[in-house]
């Protein structure tokens, strides 16, 4: 029996290639975009990325399409301009490894999550 992956690195070893290579080209971008604060970890089973403990982001694969979890109903409405290409859910952006999502736009939504998470600290 196959043991469940443990970190991000095992858990995109479990993904078809294309797929893989579509999620690693957004994990690098996630963490270019914020280099000295982005934590990884797996969560709910998933790559997630975290700032300080709180949830920015998330990465997974599904059958034949991968996602990239928003966690915020306010991000995922402010950027819904920027989606027309891709299968949009609550707060989830569904796309296929051959259309993958723009390193411009996977910064974008970094720094706003960043920036709506900071805004709370208060």
């Amino acid at each position: 029996m196959a043991k469940d992956p443990t970190t991000v690195d095992e858990y995109l070893a479990t993904l078809p290639g294309n797929q893989r290579a579509a999620l690693q080209a957004i994990r690098e971008m996630i963490h270019r975009s914020a280099p000295d604060e982005i934590e990884e970890v797996l969560s709910f089973d998933v790559p997630t990325f975290k700032v300080d403990g709180k949830g920015l982001l998330a990465l997974s694969a599904q059958d034949n399409k991968l996602a990239l979890h928003i966690m915020s109903q306010t991000v995922m409405d402010s950027f819904r301009f920027a989606f027309k290409n891709w299968e949009v859910s609550k707060t989830t952006l569904h796309f296929k490894p051959d259309n993958t999502l723009p390193d411009n736009l996977v910064e974008r939504l970094v720094k706003a999550r960043m920036a709506e998470n900071k805004s709370k600290v208060r």
